[in-house]
């Protein structure tokens, strides 16, 4: 009997394969499950009840549809802001890769009234901080006087009254 020649000896990965395989696996996990993600349906129909007349009637399909849409659109503007900050080498979303996510989604329509609302938010915060941290003591001119108790009465006095 032929003995079979022996196995060559196995290397072992290198840590570039082993790091670029797990990404590989997740980006396959992440693109088989499905979205899943919808805002809230109040959420979504406040929304979209402040952009139609009062005379319109949205259906139950409508209103699955716009939560179904508003969610793929989060989880895109995400995505293309995450990718931003992967370029820049950070690990933090901020408002500012938000913004850049809509130049670069071509939403530049939408910007303006992002960047107001964030310059309103701030404004707000920073107040709520102000206050927060300032002491709260009352003027001597607003405080209320101190009244001095009343003179104790006599136990003789005639007008106190009878038991």
């Amino acid at each position: 009997m032929e003995q079979a020649p022996p196995a060559p000896p196995l290397e072992a990965p290198s840590v570039e394969a082993v790091a670029a395989a797990a990404r590989q696996q997740a980006l396959d996990a992440t693109l088989e499950k499905p979205l899943d993600f919808e805002p809230p349906a109040a959420c979504v129909m406040r929304i979209v009840k402040s952009a139609i007349p009062d005379n319109i009637q949205v259906t139950k399909e409508a209103k699955q549809a716009f939560a179904k849409a508003a969610g793929i659109f989060i989880v895109y503007l995400t995505t293309c802001a995450n990718d931003i900050c992967k370029d820049k080498k950070k690990q933090t979303v901020t408002a500012q890769d938000i913004l850049a996510a809509c130049g670069e989604l071509e939403l530049d329509d939408v910007k303006p009234q992002l960047e107001e609302f964030l310059a309103a938010l701030r404004a707000h915060e920073s107040g709520k901080r102000k206050a927060a941290s300032a002491p709260v003591e009352e003027p001597a001119a607003q405080r209320p006087a101190v009244e001095a108790p009343p003179p104790a009465e006599d136990e003789d006095s005639d007008d106190a009254p009878l038991e």
